[in-house]
């Protein structure tokens, strides 16, 4: 009868690839809010460029953005020379007015129709110079694209950053990757999101479940091994990248002998 039993394993905690944290802008870094070895969260401020201009021009297009002044003015023009058109229009069914006053209050009423319609679309392209300066705006600030830890930072304050600068390095460890080599005769039985169990070496202890993501469908005929890749949660930031492990498996082969 096939019973269980662990199947352990040594390999090493990476953390996903390192980012280099760029700018869409250039400009004169005003504030680094980071250094080297801070632990960071998605969302969160890094850097800050001079933005005197930007924050000037976003002030000033979300004045125009609000200014709905025309389009009421345009707006009560429209609602005269209606009411002005259906009164010659009556007027005119009983003779008391011309053809020619009840032409004028037709084009009176159609120019004020296309009067409103340039006053709409000037309101609309107001609104959309107003979110494309705010969005001027928001770029003068970098915020973190992931959570994980600073790893080495590029630029001070004062220094002036083009488009192809990094600023800082930063490396997600919000997620871990574990990296092992496994005997040949296992292969069959690990298989994608099969559970793990990670130990973390000395100085660091405790463990960390773990799933299976990713394995060698070559084997390695010089060692008789072949690499699996597993992923471990690491949300509280409790483990770092780089260092050593020991996985241990569950495995059903009575046969097979444990790995140290």
């Amino acid at each position: 009868p096939r019973s269980v039993r662990e199947t352990k394993s040594s390999g090493y905690c990476s953390g996903r690839p390192k980012v280099r944290i760029g700018a869409a802008a250039t400009g004169v870094l005003q504030h680094v809010y980071v250094n080297r070895g801070d632990r960071i969260v998605s969302g969160q401020p890094l850097a800050q460029f001079v933005a005197a201009v930007e924050e000037a021009g976003a002030a000033a297009a979300k004045l125009r953005a609000e200014n709905d002044s025309a389009l009421k003015v345009n707006q009560v023009r429209l609602d005269f020379a209606r009411r002005k058109l259906a009164r010659l229009q009556r007027l005119r069914a009983t003779g008391t007015a011309n053809e020619r006053q009840l032409d004028e209050a037709t084009s009176e009423f159609r120019i004020a129709e296309l009067a409103l319609a340039e006053a709409t679309f000037a309101q609309l392209a107001a609104g959309e110079d107003a979110r494309r300066a705010q969005a001027l705006l928001t770029q003068r600030l970098i915020l973190s694209p992931l959570s994980g830890v600073v790893v080495e930072r590029h630029m001070l304050a004062g220094e002036f950053v083009s488009d192809r600068t990094p600023i800082m390095t930063v490396a997600s460890i919000d997620v871990l990757h574990v990296e092992v080599d496994v005997p040949v005769m296992y292969y069959g039985q690990i298989a994608i999101n099969k559970r793990a169990t990670v130990f973390v070496d000395a100085p660091f202890t405790g463990q960390k479940d773990a799933t299976v993501i990713a394995f060698d469908q070559i084997l390695n005929s010089g060692t008789g091994m072949f690499g699996v890749r597993l992923q471990v949660e690491n949300s509280e930031l409790s483990l770092p990248a780089g260092g050593r492990c020991r996985i241990r498996f569950e495995t059903i082969s009575a046969a097979a002998p444990a790995v140290d």
